[in-house]
């Protein structure tokens, strides 16, 4: 199989997916080069999600392209740049948005996609969810559940 590095939505911060060559496999310039295409890909995708709350690639595509600018950074720590995403969190939130106060702080997901992901989390989140899955069974919203949540 042959790693393509290049083309990989080159010009279009829109279209950027990240590469596939492992950075173990990879020289600082070639490294360099992703690591600027991310920063621009993540700073637009940002921008599209809370600037203009109209985003344009599914949330593991965007988490994708995080991980990838992190393992990057990781192999490459000398390239870590100063508009580098893993140095700040997010944009300006979009016009219209308010401030809210939680009674209780919002505990994260960070990234959960299948349910042995929700282990480590606080016990009473998942208890909580699965209190929810349950309603939601009983009340007949959910026909079948896989035995596995």
């Amino acid at each position: 199989m042959t790693h393509q590095q290049d083309n990989n939505g080159a010009g279009d911060p829109g279209t950027m997916r990240p590469g596939t060559l492992p950075p173990e496999q990879m020289d600082e310039t070639a490294a360099a080069a992703e690591l600027a295409g991310l920063a621009a890909a993540i700073a637009f995708h940002d921008m599209r999600y809370h600037g203009e709350d109209d985003p344009v690639i599914s949330d593991a595509d965007y988490d994708a392209l995080v991980a990838r600018n992190r393992a990057l950074e990781a192999a490459f720590p000398v390239l870590v740049r100063e508009d580098s995403p893993s140095l700040r969190v997010g944009a300006p939130a979009a016009a219209g948005f308010g401030t809210v106060r939680h009674a209780r702080p919002l505990l994260s997901m960070h990234n959960c996609f299948t349910a042995e992901d929700l282990e480590p989390l606080h016990p009473p989140t998942v208890r909580s969810i699965d209190r929810v899955l349950a309603a939601a069974v009983r009340s007949g919203v959910i026909e079948e559940v896989d035995q596995r949540l």
